[in-house]
């Protein structure tokens, strides 16, 4: 007996090939370290009206992204509640999965309540997330050695 799959199954499904593509196709090398400070500038214009990476802070109208790296997406709790296609995604949040994330968040992952237009520049996805893995990171996941 065939089973039909959910909705958020198949888009689960979907979501995953975008995100081995777009992971696939972000890992460029750039040549150089990253720039902390301005990841934190990167963080600040774009990232902290909507999140914040202060342990045990209320969420914003945005998860708190403390400890984010090495988290599956829409696990951890959160007052504003995930999309059910962030949940069904699968996805684990590390260098990679965070770069391709902030490249286009709605390419990433279909149906996200994030509303951010994406940051075009590799260099500036880079930054931004290695600040975030510096001051947001989990004491579990490993340090990424382009976050030097």
């Amino acid at each position: 007996m065939k089973t039909k799959k959910s909705t958020a199954g198949r888009l689960s499904c979907l979501g995953a090939r975008s995100v081995t593509l777009v992971v696939a196709s972000l890992l460029l090398v750039t040549g150089r370290a990253a720039d902390i400070e301005h990841g934190e500038a990167l963080f600040n214009e774009h990232c902290a009206a909507c999140h914040t990476i202060i342990a045990s802070v209320r969420d914003k109208s945005g998860p708190n992204l403390n400890g984010v790296f090495g988290r599956e997406a829409g696990t951890e709790e959160y007052s504003g509640g995930y999309s059910e296609q962030m949940v069904a995604s699968g996805v684990t949040w590390e260098l990679g999965t965070l770069q391709a994330f902030v490249t286009s968040p709605a390419l990433m992952v279909r149906g996200t309540k994030m509303v951010f237009r994406g940051l075009t520049d590799v260099d500036a996805r880079l930054d931004l997330v290695c600040y975030l893995e510096r001051v947001a990171g989990s004491s579990s996941a490993p340090a990424n050695e382009l976050c030097v």
